[in-house]
């Protein structure tokens, strides 16, 4: 008998109807959802999904024979299979698992790579379209609990982007989950940082706390699944992070190449990979030092451009090595 994932976040969600789980990075965030998916789904729960997409929306439009465009260059949603195979299209490969493994024509919706305003004006048409009443952003890895002054915070800009045009919705319920501690290593994430940015953001009752994804539940032998039909698919193109997430959840420890992913230096996986870490994605944007500098940028270039800036000034917090005091 397959185990329920239980989630931290349940209680917030008690009332909620209709939730809409979003990538917050960009990439294969979305996939992050995916365990949240099927447990919200086993709870009775409408869930939808999105991401904030590497992929140009129009060249999604293009390749989906059932695409929705909702808002030009902005905002489409894909379903189905695609027209012609794209190596890197990490919703259409997931909206075309979807339609040929479980029959499902279910919407995965991307939103532009692009300024904080333009995103909120997309995540604001989802909330209207689908009657939205809660909001998950999904990071895989935990580089969005960054505030931008670390030395190792990571690709981080995009997360800010995502978490700020979510602070500013009116949705009752607005969550960010992280997951794959560790999982980061090209992007040279320092965790004691992050776990420092944790502990702030426990003072500020804005951490909802944690949960393991064990390898008997339903949700993570889903994920699981997804996971491997899609990046063993001819031509895919797959996901670094997620290749680390799904072993450590099996109980790996250690280096390993799960899939013999070309692009894989020596990780060393270990059961942080595994835990879920949930957020108050308000108080989350209101500790960023970015936010506020990139709140007006009209475009990614824009935003980055602000940030570096903004931050040209002032005091890096400096990468530490000190390891926690385990015997």
């Amino acid at each position: 008998m397959h185990e329920r994932l239980h989630l931290p976040i349940e209680g917030l969600l008690a009332d909620a109807r209709r939730v809409l789980v979003a990538g917050a990075g960009g990439g294969y965030d979305v996939f992050a959802g995916l365990p949240i998916d099927h447990a919200l789904r086993a709870l009775g729960k409408e869930v939808h999904l999105a991401n904030y997409s590497f992929v140009r929306p129009d060249l999604a439009a293009r390749v989906s024979p059932r695409s929705e465009v909702v808002i030009e260059d902005l905002l489409v949603g894909v379903r189905g299979p695609t027209r012609r195979p794209i190596g890197y299209f990490p919703e259409g490969h997931l909206a075309q698992w979807f339609y040929e493994q479980t029959g499902e024509e279910r919407t995965v919706w991307l939103i532009d790579k692009t300024g904080i305003p333009a995103v909120r004006r997309a995540y604001e048409a989802l909330v209207d379209r689908l009657e939205i009443d809660a909001v998950i952003l999904c990071d895989a890895g935990v580089d969005s609990l960054m505030r931008g002054d670390e030395d190792g915070a990571g690709t981080y800009l995009e997360d800010t982007i995502s978490i700020a045009a979510v602070a500013g919705l009116s949705v009752p319920v607005k969550i960010l989950a992280a997951i794959g501690v560790g999982t980061e290593v090209e992007e040279e994430v320092c965790h004691f940082r992050m776990l420092e940015n944790v502990a702030a953001l426990t003072r500020r009752a804005a951490f909802h706390g944690v949960c393991a994804l064990t390898p008997q539940t339903a949700a993570f032998q889903f994920y699981e699944r997804v996971a491997t039909e899609v990046f063993t698919a001819p031509g895919c193109d797959p996901s670094r992070i997620h290749s680390r997430i799904v072993p450590a959840c099996r109980g790996v420890f250690g280096p390993h190449n799960w899939l013999d992913h070309p692009r894989q230096p020596n990780v060393f996986h270990s059961p942080l990979m595994a835990l879920y870490w949930f957020f108050d994605v308000v108080k989350v944007h209101e500790r960023s030092l970015v936010a506020e500098l990139i709140a007006d940028a009209p475009d990614f270039l824009a935003a980055a451009r602000a940030a570096r800036y903004g931050l040209a000034a002032r005091k890096i917090r400096p990468r530490s090595s000190q390891p926690l005091p385990l015997r």
